[in-house]
């Protein structure tokens, strides 16, 4: 048998020269890679799953295998029943649209579970025995919600919609809420997250962020939209770094918060105007965090 390559590249061009067979005689010569932590290399290994008998392969070459820090992105249907098999999978991105999820009951070691495709509820049942699970980031809908806030998680991400139901709710040990297609701060009004270091808000097309609460202890506000929202209210939150993601390309008016120390914005298309940046006050910035290619 040849010896396992040490080079990267020549580990990598192994993986892929042996993928297309899907023969499952060439099992033992990818196991050899099984527990290989660079980057390139797992990214070949996971390329070649879906060329086998999904279980088969995560048992005899991936049940081992770092990953990447433990995280997986996972866009196919078919490799879903073997997550079960990866014993260092801890963070699991699902970039799928359907497929049965009742495989993640088998996963104790899971700490983070997220997904912005998915289109049919998350049974929260499914999650509720995962001691370790601390984050959920879920775009869609869900069932069983009145489980959500005995998962004590540290980190959530949820539609508005579906926060606004469980209002009365104490999160207790919640440190990081995202909230998606928010339409309005009104589920944010009583909701009572003591711990509360971190807030992300997805706007909906006019959304209105008139009053937003201060929360003592919040150390970064993160606000993401399309078209840009009226703006003079952040200008009384005093506290937290204050992010603005502009994602889409309409001009963005800086000049309600001219003063407003730590004022981090993030344009993502190069065609976007951006106004008011030299008044911002101290500890702010601009980025260019490009999602378009340079025009030619």
């Amino acid at each position: 048998m040849a010896a396992k390559p040490n080079n990267e590249y020549a580990a990598v061009l192994t993986v892929e020269a042996v993928r297309e067979s899907g023969d499952p005689a060439a099992l033992p010569l990818l196991a050899r890679f099984g527990t290989d932590s660079r980057p390139s290399v797992v990214d070949a290994l996971i390329r070649a799953w879906p060329h086998f008998d999904p279980e088969e392969y995560a048992q005899r070459v991936l049940a081992d295998n770092p990953l990447h820090a433990g995280e997986l992105e996972v866009g196919d249907v078919r490799i879903l029943p073997a997550l079960a098999r990866l014993k260092r999978l801890t963070h699991l991105k699902l970039d799928l649209m359907t497929g049965d999820l009742g495989v993640i009951r088998k996963m104790p070691g899971l700490r983070a579970l997220e997904s912005a495709l998915y289109e049919h509820p998350l049974d929260l049942s499914i999650l509720k025995d995962l001691q370790q699970l601390t984050e959920l980031r879920w775009h869609g809908r869900v069932a069983n919600e009145h489980l959500l806030p005995e998962l004590d998680l540290q980190a959530l991400g949820v539609t508005a919609s579906l926060f606004a139901e469980l209002d009365g709710v104490e999160w207790s040990s919640l440190r990081s809420l995202a909230l998606y297609s928010v339409d309005t701060v009104a589920p944010l009004l009583a909701a009572r997250l003591p711990q509360l270091v971190d807030l992300e808000l997805y706007l909906s097309h006019g959304a209105r962020l008139d009053g937003l609460p201060e929360r003592r202890g919040l150390r970064r506000l993160a606000v993401h939209f399309e078209t840009p929202a009226k703006l003079h209210a952040l200008r009384s939150i005093a506290g937290p770094v204050i992010e603005l993601h502009h994602h889409g390309r309409d001009r963005l008016n800086l000049g309600p918060l001219a003063g407003r120390p730590n004022v981090r914005v993030f344009v993502y298309h190069r065609s976007t105007q951006v106004r008011g940046e030299d008044e911002l006050g101290p500890g702010s910035e601009l980025r260019s965090a490009w999602v378009d290619p340079p025009s030619r």
